[in-house]
Parts: structure tokens; sequence; C-alpha cells
């Protein structure tokens, strides 16, 4: 029987903001119109797509999967969405493909005007992300804001655990309210970006990133880059 198991997740001690990976993303409101988008992966473009933005919609949400835009050859990825009546259309900026390191900008239709730099969050934004290894994270931004996240461990069970929003917090670029918070392991955690320029980072001391007392490790190589949106990457099989 195959195993499964997404080492990405496993062995993430860090997530930045202005640096994103299978495990974060960004999401930013949008009014109707047509956007130019770019990506990078540090300094370097790695794809152009287009965002169409509708009035008429249901959605609350287009996704945009950086890492389809970098594998696209010939003529740019179209993201197309509709907004509910005086609502806005959030656009969900992330990386499906185990890459990180990404952000992105978005222009207006002339291609002249930056209206959005997943860099620099500004009020109305959200920074999301799932920490899985246990310990105490610590919170990053701007020069004075500090402050904690604690991970526990999930707690072992016979039924499928299915993950939730464990807690929104919101961040100015100075602070972070609540300044201490508590999720189990495999929970999302939003931040409600309060502020101008503001990016976040969390960390894992090294001291604590290593396997927990009692923890198995794993004697098991992975195949395949581990996948956004799947609980699991796919393994080889390994014998009982």
């Amino acid at each position: 029987m195959p195993a499964y198991f997404n080492m990405a997740a496993i062995g993430a001690t860090s997530f930045a903001s202005n640096s994103l990976g299978p495990l974060d993303s960004v999401a930013h409101p949008l009014d109707p119109g047509k956007y130019l988008g770019e990506a990078f992966h540090g300094d370097v473009s790695i794809g152009a797509f287009i965002l169409e933005v509708a009035d008429g919609g249901s959605g609350e949400q287009v996704e945009v999967d950086l890492c389809q835009v970098s594998n696209r050859a010939g003529a740019a990825a179209v993201f197309r969405g509709g907004r509910a009546a005086d609502q806005p259309l959030f656009a969900v900026f992330h990386c499906d493909h185990g890459r990180d390191g990404l952000y992105v900008i978005l222009r207006d239709a002339s291609g002249r005007k930056t209206v959005f730099d997943s860099r620099a969050l500004q009020t109305g934004d959200y920074y999301i992300l799932t920490p899985v290894r246990p310990g105490t994270w610590i919170m990053r931004s701007g020069k004075s804001g500090k402050g904690q996240l604690v991970v526990e461990p999930a707690k072992p069970s016979k039924k499928p655990r299915v993950s939730a929003m464990g807690v929104m917090i919101k961040a100015d670029g100075n602070s972070f309210t609540p300044a201490e918070a508590k999720i189990t392991s495999g929970d999302g955690i939003a931040f409600e970006i309060a502020g101008k320029n503001v990016s976040i980072s969390l960390e894992l001391p090294k001291q604590q990133s290593s396997f927990v007392k009692g923890q198995k490790k794993i004697g098991l190589k992975i195949a395949g880059p581990a996948r956004r949106g799947e609980t699991w990457a796919q393994g080889p099989s390994r014998a009982a």
C-alpha cells in the first residue's frame, strides 16, 4: 500500500508573506476591471497573467496559481472572477507545486500603475498559512511587531481529522492583536492586515525544529512535489 506524506508541510520551519510557497497565500480585494499580473521568483520574472474581475457574479474569490503561470508557454494565463453586488472579490495568490520564494505584482490595464505588490501588504489584505510542526513560533512584523504562536500536536484519532481555521490575528506592521495565540498542528491561521506596507514572518526556533520526543522518524524518500490542496503527496510503496 502506498505511503502518503507531505514533506513540505512536515519540514517547514519558517514562513514569510513576501516569499510565498506551497503552504501559504495572500488574498487581495479587487474592484471590477482588468489587471495585468506578473509573478517573480527572487528578482526574476517567471511569468505574466491577466486577471479579469466582473460584476454580477456570486464568487468570493478567484485563485491564481503562480506556479501555473510560470509553467505556461506562449500566451499569458487568464483568470476570471465575478463579484457579488457591492462586495469585493478576493484574488488569492499561491503556488501549488512546492516552489517557494515567490511574490506577485498587479498593475492596472495600462500596465503603468501598480495596484498590488504582495511584498508590501495593505489594509484589507490577508496572509494565510498552515504551520504543521508543533512548538512556539515567533511572529514578526516591521521593526517592533513581535508575538508568538503556539502550535500544539494534534491528538491521535481513529477518524481522519479535518483542518480548521484556527485563529485570526490583526497585523498593522507594528504589533499583532492578539500578540499570543494557540492552534492545533495543521490548522490554518489568517493575518488580517490593518496598515501600510506590512510584511509578516514566522519562524520556529532552531532548538524546536527537530523531531519532538517520542515522535517516530520517517525513513522514507518521497517522490514528486508536495501539492497544495492535497493533504498528502504520494510517495513510493513500502513493504509492511
